[in-house]
């Protein structure tokens, strides 16, 4: 079977969507995804396309299990995504939302660091629109802090991989690790910091919490599945096995809890527990056994179909009460009932989700794997 570059789909949906209107546009957001889906199925493992830049070899699509697997989520995320939003007549956020999809997963098909820069940039450039397309003040304030944050995380990923491209003669993206010396050192910290940056670090996760909530209702439901995975795969595919990541997840699923427990807008209650599921995330990649690796992707797809639903419900009460704070509602069941059980639903999966993750640290590694937590 014949296939096209992973993010072509998804690429050429956002630009027909630009002048496409009505049932037409509705239609082609909907088969970008499931065409792309369908596109990866018919892949061979290995170098799609390569090529040749300044005397390094680059591999701007390759496919194996791990990219193929973030390949699929992402597809399934921005399918349910762009549902969502077809009621939402707005051109910015649909072009948007799908360019910022086929960022997404030209990231995790990236075979090489140069590649990867690129698409960690599209990154940036497109999700923002998304929160500036609330057109408030705030929105735009916002959108403003995340852009520099991100445009920031996307300078130490491209000094490091200068500086690592230098000592290793090579830009391909393969384990880089921390136990190196002299400069290499320095790049492979500074790529590191930089993955962290997205992914939502402790102490660099305010942007985040920040801009998720002002985000228009649909567009959270891309922001939420989108960046912090794309830095989950970096790490998954740069940084497996690394101590340090055990202790950095560890107190990602634990810090951001106190916050959500006092804070009252709902939506960036969902945006601290965004980091909460990451955190165990990052635990399972620090750990870097096959077992404990497969589970953080098995968990990455679980936390975009339960946040992306309890986001969409938060986004449904905001679109009927213009309120999205917690003490300034009450009752919901009785005018929103279909939208109060999706939320149990979501909210039962996320609960669900902490308790396995934890008896899958203790059961799977059993004492080794209670020392190292």
């Amino acid at each position: 079977m014949n296939s096209v570059i992973p993010f072509l789909p998804l690429l050429l949906g956002a630009l027909a969507a630009i002048f496409l209107r009505g049932w037409l546009r509705n239609l082609i957001m909907i088969a970008a995804p499931i065409l792309g889906a369908i596109n990866l199925m018919g892949m061979d493992h290995g170098v799609f396309w390569s090529l040749e830049f300044m005397g390094y070899a680059l591999e701007p699509v390759k496919v194996d299990k791990l990219s193929l697997m973030f390949g699929y989520l992402f597809h399934l995320a921005s399918l349910i995504a762009v549902i969502y939003a077809l009621h939402v007549k707005d051109t910015v956020q649909h072009v948007a939302g799908l360019a910022y999809a086929a960022s997404a997963v030209g990231a995790v098909f990236a075979g090489d660091l140069l590649t990867l820069f690129i698409f960690w940039e599209l990154l940036a450039l497109t999700s923002v629109f998304l929160i500036w397309a609330r057109r408030t003040d705030r929105a735009y304030s916002s959108g403003v802090r995340y852009l520099i944050i991100q445009v920031l995380s996307g300078v130490l990923l491209l000094v490091g991989l200068l500086i690592f491209a230098q000592v290793n003669n090579s830009l391909l993206f393969t384990q880089i690790g921390l136990q190196h010396e002299g400069i290499a050192q320095i790049g492979a910290w500074l790529i590191f910091f930089g993955f962290g940056i997205k992914c939502a670090f402790p102490f660099m996760h305010n942007w985040l919490t920040d801009a998720y909530p002002e985000a228009t209702p649909s567009g959270t439901i891309f922001l939420a599945s989108f960046t912090t995975k794309v830095a989950v795969y970096a790490f998954a595919r740069g940084f497996p096995g690394e101590e340090i990541l055990v202790w950095i997840g560890v107190t990602m699923a634990c810090f951001p809890i106190f916050f959500a427990v006092i804070e009252n807008d709902l939506r960036r209650v969902l945006a601290y527990s965004l980091i909460n599921q990451i955190g165990f995330m990052i635990v399972g990649i620090g750990i870097g056994t096959a077992i404990a690796l497969n589970g953080a992707v098995a968990h990455a797809f679980n936390d975009v179909i339960f946040k992306g639903l309890l986001m969409m419900t938060m986004g449904a009460v905001l679109h009927m009460t213009g309120k999205i704070n917690g003490s300034e509602l009450g009752g919901l069941y009785k005018s929103m009932p279909k939208t109060t059980v999706l939320c149990i639903v979501g909210a039962a999966s996320i609960s669900a989700s902490r308790c396995s993750a934890v008896s899958y640290q203790v059961d799977d590694y059993g004492c080794r794997g209670c020392r190292r937590l």
